[in-house]
């Protein structure tokens, strides 16, 4: 693109001191030598040189990269599948035939988006973001409005759609283009359109919200919880304890062995083969001979990569030297997320201004990338599967001064204090509100008082900027959640997990009963400690978020390195409208989790620890939280000694070494107690 800007990076080992030459045809295009910044300035071809020089001006290597300036002459919409389900979102955007978004998103403004019926899509955060509730309609378009105009026009060029209901129906936009530079001046208008369908559920689809989506091909992380997770117990015929799994098989014997092994359990993990199966997985209680349907199992191919949703308006706003771990997602080609598929798709992310914010996701596997805010600018972030434009989404990054918390939602009579982020040294400045009859602000502080329904902006003015974000003001809560009062633990495992009670208006409560369907999300925070998923309890009518911990053995491996060692940990779970997310996720409810432990070793069938004179010492490993008392009585016959101790609090590991002093026939019994919770185990 004429005037385009991208960013070339070069591997060149620090081993020795080297020099890097940077040239083209400056005609076509120039470079600048210190950031690699390519900038275009008029059609043609040309070729990038790289030359790495050593010491005494020693050639080491060159490198070659064409570089192709022009106009486009037309342009097409892309989205990641052809179809959406509905209920669920997918991103929009245009892309011309060669190069990338970061190739004109720069360059083109006044985007005009339409649906051609928007009975069956709709734009999500947008204005046509249809609601029977009209707080949440207020709030909704409140939504749209940005921190500020340049993050608008830099996101125009992206939209999410939300399929609303069953049919087929046309996308379009339309927008400008300058290509302008010192020897070319050239302005154009672009028109592209997309036919999109939309699905509709079935009739009866009450198993969707306990159903896995994973891919084909895959085994899965620890997802099937053993009993030792659940209730302590184990059965004297098995190590796997007392919680048996099985899949539920067709009863035809041409379509069972149709399906042979297409979904199978393997211990505590399932593993697929093919795509498009689906089973169920039934678990059973040997000691009480209790039968449920643990959850179901989907297999799709994944056909779409996202940004994590936390991001609603695809802006994320970072101070300078902040850091930020961005969750990449899938989806399949309906717009379901899957449960997990790690390591299954190559996903590269790029930016172009490495100046502005480095990308480091050198953990490819996690699903995760990371980001660190370098100096004052904007930069657009994209995460692609295997490189491929028209499998990708982009999120904006802003680095510098904001305004905090950024587009807060507000009750009547609820309050917040506003602070100024992004400078190192103290500011000082004057706050005030839009419209003081919504929102009052105090001057010299920026304490802010919700005082009547509707929107406004909330600004900070000081000599050298000035700032500013949206309120909405709600006139009273769509959405509230109560804790469940005990303590939450994972040790015994809850195996119908902690409910959270749901709350919503009565209009959203009707429509859900009517429909028999979850018209909310949930979710956990953190994420790393447990999850949670909506459930609606069909007698009472009453709406739930179910939270799940992980098992002490998931947690030793999810549980970040740099948290502290406390066994406790506040959870908050998050209840959300699907058509509300960020208005909705001011409601969540907190409780105490308390870490439990588990004993890697320990003779699950019959409970003993057998030492002789041959084989005096034996090591057992504690996993999960290590702040376990040990006690046993023939303390001149036995010892347990430490012997390493990693203390991160719920997800933690110690090893013991269990030794025998004396060759002389005993029986003694080791009990690891845990004062933080009352459990207790023996053998």
């Amino acid at each position: 693109m004429l005037k385009g800007v991208c960013r070339l990076r070069n591997n060149v080992g620090h081993d020795e001191e080297v020099g890097l030459i940077l040239g083209t045809d400056e005609e076509i295009a120039t470079i600048h030598r210190s950031s690699g910044q390519l900038f275009a300035i008029s059609p043609g071809n040309t070729t990038l040189i790289a030359t790495v020089f050593g010491n005494g001006d020693v050639v080491i290597c060159q490198a070659f990269s064409s570089v192709k300036v022009g106009v486009p002459s037309s342009v097409t919409l892309n989205a990641q599948s052809d179809q959406l389900a509905v209920g669920h979102k997918m991103p929009i955007h245009p892309l011309f035939p060669e190069g990338d978004v970061f190739s004109f998103y720069e360059l083109c403004r006044n985007y005009n988006w339409t649906i051609e019926d928007e009975k069956i899509l709709g734009f999500w955060l947008g204005d046509q973001l249809h609601s029977e509730n009209q707080d949440l309609q207020s709030a909704a378009s409140g939504e749209i409005q940005f921190s500020n105009d340049l993050d608008k026009k830099e996101l125009g060029f992206i939209k999410t759609l939300y399929g609303r209901s069953a049919g087929r129906t046309d996308v379009a936009t339309t927008f400008s283009c300058d290509f302008v530079s010192d020897s070319y001046s050239e302005s154009r208008i672009y028109s592209a359109s997309i036919s999109l369908s939309v699905v509709s559920d079935l009739p009866l689809a009450l198993g969707i919200p306990v159903t896995w989506v994973l891919p084909p091909h895959y085994t899965s992380t620890s997802l099937l919880p053993s009993s030792s997770e659940s209730h302590g117990q184990w059965d004297s015929q098995s190590r796997k304890g007392s919680i048996v799994y099985s899949l539920l098989k067709f009863c035809s014997e041409k379509n069972e062995a149709a399906s042979k092994d297409d979904i199978s359990i393997d211990g505590d993990t399932i593993k697929t083969t093919s795509s498009n199966h689906l089973a169920c997985i039934q678990a059973k209680d040997r000691s009480s001979g209790r039968i449920e349907i643990a959850s179901c199992v989907r297999v799709a191919e994944v056909a779409q990569i996202r940004i994590s949703n936390r991001y609603p308006l695809n802006v994320i706003h970072l101070a300078v030297g902040a850091e930020r771990e961005i969750p990449i997602s899938y989806y399949d080609a309906l717009g379901t997320p899957f449960h997990e598929a790690h390591n299954v798709i190559l996903y590269h992310a790029e930016t172009n201004y490495h100046d502005v914010v480095s990308i480091n996701y050198t953990l490819n596997g996690s699903g995760k990338i990371y980001l660190k805010a370098k100096q004052h600018g904007r930069a657009l972030v994209q995460v692609s599967m295997n490189r491929s434009p028209q499998k990708s989404d982009y999120v904006l990054v802003s680095v510098g001064a904001q305004l905090y918390p950024q587009n807060p939602v507000l009750h009547v009579g609820g309050s917040l204090d506003f602070s100024v982020e992004g400078f190192s040294d103290q500011v000082s400045g004057h706050w005030f509100s839009d419209n003081e009859s919504v929102v009052r602000v105090h001057m010299p502080s920026g304490k802010a008082e919700a005082v009547g329904i509707g929107s406004t902006k909330v600004f900070f003015e000081c000599p050298s900027m000035k700032l500013q974000t949206t309120v909405t003001v709600l006139s009273k809560n769509i959405v509230s959640i109560d804790a469940p009062k005990e303590v939450l633990t994972n040790v015994p495992y809850p195996t119908k997990g902690y409910t959270f009670a749901v709350r919503f208006g009565d209009t959203h409560k009707l429509k859900a009963l009517e429909n028999k369907a979850i018209s909310y999300d949930c979710e956990a925070d953190p994420p790393f400690v447990g999850y949670a998923k909506p459930w609606m309890d069909l007698d009472t009518g009453n709406l739930y978020c179910l939270f799940f911990p992980y098992s002490p053995e998931h947690l030793l491996r999810s549980v970040p390195k740099s948290k502290d060692t406390s066994p406790f940990i506040s959870v908050s779970v998050n209840a959300s409208l699907r058509e509300a997310h960020r208005i909705s996720g001011s409601a969540s409810a907190s409780a105490l989790f308390v870490g439990g432990f588990s004993i890697l070793e320990m003779d699950k069938s019959s409970l003993q620890l057998n030492l002789t004179s041959d084989s005096n010492k034996t090591t057992i490993t504690i996993l999960g939280n290590t702040g376990v008392e040990i006690h046993w009585q023939n303390q001149d016959l036995l010892k347990i000694s430490p012997v390493h101790k990693e203390d991160i609090g719920i997800g933690g590991h110690a090893q013991y070494e269990v030794s025998v002093l004396r060759t002389k026939k005993f029986k003694d019994k080791i009990i690891f107690t845990l004062p933080a919770n009352g459990e207790s185990t023996s053998f």
